[in-house]
């Protein structure tokens, strides 16, 4: 209880609990879930305050009395962008589960049909809602906030508040962990995509056999029916498959801060 309390008596001590909230006031704007519309941005940073009171009193105090005001002001953008760095690798998951659900919308024939995301506020196809909201559930069930929770406290041991020399190689490991959103997103999308395009590759066979027959007023019903088998049938698969990238998610942004600290080679 003295350690919470002793965080305010001293101007480095301040500073430092400020910082901490600037780094976990990005990371809830850019995290899944915390980033959500349903949240307000009062409450997130409700929220960074209330974490911080947590987690500062564990860090070590940087001192901050000599510190001049740009050098503060620098170090107040680095927090802040950091939080988003990590928050942004974790949306990573949804992005990749959703940009797979209008692959299979639009391989379904279902790209007309669209509702309203109640959690991004944008127009989504109904198959990627679907597939989202698996994935917000699956995520939730097996503790996703507390690996958010767990990597963002990783963050301040890794990168502490004071450490100012980022290796940029840093960078090029975050635009490779990016192109997961394509990985995810053929995981998900591959057994829809096989099916039907062997449902195509056989309909247009069956065409050339039987010219009279009208292969556009039965392919669509066969791709949709198809499809949703799939669709039901491969749930299973995904969900393993989703928690296997829930739990890369941790390892990779380990990887990014153990990165990001390492010196460059001259």
């Amino acid at each position: 209880m003295n350690d919470i309390l002793n965080i305010f008596f001293s101007y480095s001590s301040t500073t430092t609990y400020f910082l901490v909230v600037l780094r976990i006031s990005g990371f809830l704007f850019a995290a899944p879930i915390f980033s959500s519309n349903f949240i307000r941005p009062t409450y997130r940073i409700f929220m960074a305050i209330l974490l911080a009171v947590f987690i500062a009193p564990l860090l070590d105090v940087v001192p901050m009395d000599s510190v001049s005001a740009p050098i503060f002001i620098l170090l107040a953008v680095k927090e802040v962008l950091l939080g988003l760095l990590i928050g942004v690798i974790g949306n990573i998951l949804f992005s990749g589960v959703l940009f797979a659900g209008e692959l299979i919308g639009m391989q379904m024939g279902l790209m007309i049909a669209n509702v309203l995301d109640p959690i991004t506020q944008t127009q989504t196809p109904t198959v990627g809602m679907a597939y989202n909201l698996a994935a917000t559930l699956i995520f939730l069930s097996i503790g996703g906030l507390q690996f958010l929770i767990r990597a963002l406290y990783e963050s301040f041991l890794l990168l502490p508040i004071a450490y100012f020399d980022i290796n940029p190689n840093a960078f090029l490991f975050l635009a490779q962990v990016l192109g997961n959103i394509f990985v995810i997103a053929v995981k998900v999308f591959a057994p829809i995509f096989i099916s039907l395009t062997f449902l195509n590759v056989l309909l247009g066979i069956i065409g050339r056999l039987v010219p009279q027959l009208n292969i556009l007023l039965v392919g669509l019903p066969a791709q949709l029916m198809l499809g949703f088998i799939v669709l039901t049938a491969s749930l299973p698969y995904f969900g393993v498959m989703f928690m296997g990238v829930i739990y890369d998610y941790l390892t990779n942004m380990i990887r990014f801060m153990e990165v990001a600290i390492q010196t460059p080679p001259m």
